[in-house]
């Protein structure tokens, strides 16, 4: 956790500790996997580990580390975990639930991996996240502030985003259930036009829910919303692709106006954010923003009309976006730089 709390820095002294302390983690990570059996606090580290990869340009590593979790995860048997039958608050319930928590927290954290287009191509570390796999709890739930209606006669799949009220883990469950969806469908080249119509009406339906639920809670969702905003991107980008090999020309439109729609609405995050960044606590920024902004700023340069001034503003947005992210995570540095260099700036 120490690790993760890290920083990027001007200093290079600092940095270089920085280097040092991942190197040594990383290395006490891959020995001690040879002396001690498979345990849930190994999964938990290593998917800990995977996600600073991640924020840091180390998606290679990051690959690794997150497959090696989840062989260990499924050494112990996380990845059958359900939600518990036990009674609250016993010890034998708080290592279920613990268990379905954690599987959670790796799934999502390999997706997140496999958004990458470097990754493209790859098989995922786990299963595909089935519509009967049951919500996790909520970290507030698991630390003891327990709603005491949450038996397991109330507890909910992951299909269930009809549910009005969720928790930001739930949500950020559920929004890698659509995720994983999209991607399936990709990989299995899947060119039916119902299965974009279908697809992109659930990802927009659970962002419509999420963003409403957020309200003025800036951080609270916002993993769920950059994983939903992922999820549309990929899917329309390639069903752009998909109908104009088809030559469906009205069905190719439809999808480029709706990534129109789906950037637009990125950059009104966007300048909400630039409006608040003093307010903002830079280390709630996730690895998955600088995501975002990289297909945001995609799209926009792949416009006929790239060079309207409106783009142009809304590049420059991004740009102090990932200025701001700069400061969480070093992973932004070539996506910040790529534009300037697009635009001869």
């Amino acid at each position: 956790m120490h690790l993760m709390a890290q920083q990027p820095s001007s200093d290079f002294d600092v940095d270089q500790d920085r280097e040092i302390l991942y190197l040594a983690t990383k290395t006490l990570f891959t020995q001690v996997q040879t002396f001690i059996p498979s345990s849930m606090c190994l999964v938990q580290a290593g998917v800990i580990l995977a996600s600073y990869e991640r924020g840091h340009e180390r998606i290679e590593a990051a690959y690794i580390t997150i497959g090696t979790a989840a062989r260990l995860a499924s050494a112990i048997g996380i990845d059958t975990a359900q939600c518990s039958q036990e009674l609250q608050g016993s010890d034998i319930w708080f290592d279920e639930e613990e268990a379905l928590a954690t599987w959670w927290g790796l799934m999502i954290c390999d997706r997140n991996i496999a958004c990458d287009s470097r990754m493209s191509g790859r098989p995922m570390a786990v299963r595909p996240i089935r519509d009967e796999d049951y919500l996790p709890l909520e970290p507030a739930d698991l630390a003891g502030d327990i709603d005491y209606s949450m038996s397991p006669a109330f507890r909910y799949f992951v299909s269930a985003v009809s549910l009005p009220t969720l928790g930001k883990f739930g949500r950020e469950a559920q929004a890698t259930h659509l995720l994983d969806k999209v991607k399936r469908a990709v990989d299995l080249m899947e060119t039916d036009s119902q299965t974009f119509v279908t697809l992109g009406y659930e990802l927009q339906t659970l962002l419509g829910k999420v963003i409403r639920q957020v309200a003025e809670q800036r951080t609270t969702y916002c993993g769920a919303i950059h994983t939903l905003l992922v999820g549309l991107y990929i899917l329309h980008r390639f069903a752009v692709e998909a109908m104009a090999m088809e030559n469906e020309p009205e069905w190719t439109e439809t999808m480029r106006v709706t990534l129109n729609t789906i950037t637009r609405m990125t950059i009104d995050i966007v300048y909400g954010f630039n409006k608040a960044t003093h307010t903002y606590p830079v280390e709630a920024l996730a690895p998955a923003v600088q995501h975002v902004a990289r297909c945001a700023q995609e799209h926009i340069m792949a416009c006929d009309n790239f060079q309207d001034t409106q783009w142009q503003q809304d590049l420059e947005e991004l740009r102090q976006l990932l200025k701001s992210f700069n400061t969480r995570w070093s992973l932004a540095g070539d996506v910040y730089r790529r534009p300037s260099s697009d635009l001869g700036n």
